[in-house]
C-alpha cells in the first residue's frame, strides 16, 4: 500500500513539473529564400486548446518558438500565396521537427497559369526591384461569374480590380512567355525579381535587361482606362 501511495505521489508530482515548465519548439523546414529574398512559408500558429502563437519565419527558413507551455498542439502554416496545411504534435520537453515544406509549393519552368485559371483559383505575380520590399506591389488574377479579373494590391492593401478583355488577358500570358526567355545576369544596376504562383506551383525569375519593366506596364495596360 505504502509502495502504490508513494507511486502516485511520484507520478502526480512528475505531472505537475511538466506542467510548470515551458519548452522550445524548432521547425526545420528545408525551404530556400526566393528571388524576392523572402520565404514563401512565411507564417505558423502553434495552437492548443489553452494556448496559441504566431511565428515568423527566421533568416534560415526555419521556426522557433519560445515558452511553450506541455501539452498536444496543431500547427497550422500558412503561405504568402494564402495556402496552409497543418501538423499535429505533442510536447513534453525541447524538441526539434523537420517538415519538407518545398514539397508543398513545387517549381515549375513552363508558368503559363494565366490560361489554366478557373473558378476559384487564384494567379499570384509578385515583384519587387533591387532595394524595394517585395510587399509593394503585387497583382492577383481570379475567375469571377466566368469573366477573368485582375486586382491590384500595395503594401499588401488591396487597391484596384477590373475585369480583363481577350486582349489583355494575351498580355498576361505574353508576359508569362517573355518571363521565361529573360537573359542571364549583365551589367544593370537594377534587378527586377518576378514570381508567378498558381495552386502549389510557382515560377520565380531575375530580370537583369534593365528595360523589361513587365510589371509596370502590365500594371498601365490592365488598369488605365
Amino acid at each position: 500500500m505504502l509502495r502504490v501511495s508513494f507511486l502516485i505521489f511520484f507520478l502526480s508530482f512528475s505531472v505537475l513539473e511538466i506542467i510548470g515548465q515551458s519548452f522550445q519548439l524548432t521547425i526545420e523546414t528545408n525551404q530556400q529564400a526566393s528571388v524576392h529574398g523572402v520565404y514563401y512559408w512565411n507564417n505558423v500558429l502553434v495552437k492548443s486548446q489553452s494556448f496559441s502563437t504566431i511565428a515568423k519565419v527566421s533568416p534560415n527558413g526555419n521556426f522557433v518558438v519560445h515558452d511553450l507551455p506541455a501539452g498536444k498542439y496543431t500547427l497550422l502554416f500558412s503561405s504568402r500565396f494564402h495556402q496552409s496545411f497543418s501538423k499535429s504534435l505533442t510536447l513534453k520537453k525541447n524538441k526539434t521537427c523537420k517538415i519538407h515544406l518545398f514539397k508543398k509549393l513545387k517549381k515549375t519552368n513552363s508558368p503559363n497559369f494565366i490560361k489554366k485559371l478557373k473558378a476559384g483559383d487564384t494567379l499570384y505575380i509578385l515583384h519587387n526591384a533591387s532595394g524595394f520590399s517585395v510587399e509593394k506591389e503585387e497583382l492577383r488574377f481570379t475567375v469571377d461569374q466566368g469573366k477573368t479579373v485582375a486586382l491590384l494590391y500595395n503594401d499588401n492593401q488591396f487597391s484596384q480590380r477590373v475585369e480583363l478583355t481577350k486582349e489583355q488577358i494575351y498580355l498576361v500570358t505574353e508576359t508569362e512567355k517573355k518571363a521565361v526567355k529573360l537573359p542571364g545576369p549583365s551589367g544593370c544596376s537594377v534587378i527586377e525579381s518576378y514570381t508567378f504562383q498558381l495552386n502549389k506551383k510557382y515560377f520565380s525569375v531575375n530580370d537583369y535587361t534593365c528595360n523589361w519593366n513587365a510589371f509596370r506596364r502590365l500594371v498601365q495596360n490592365l488598369f488605365s482606362n
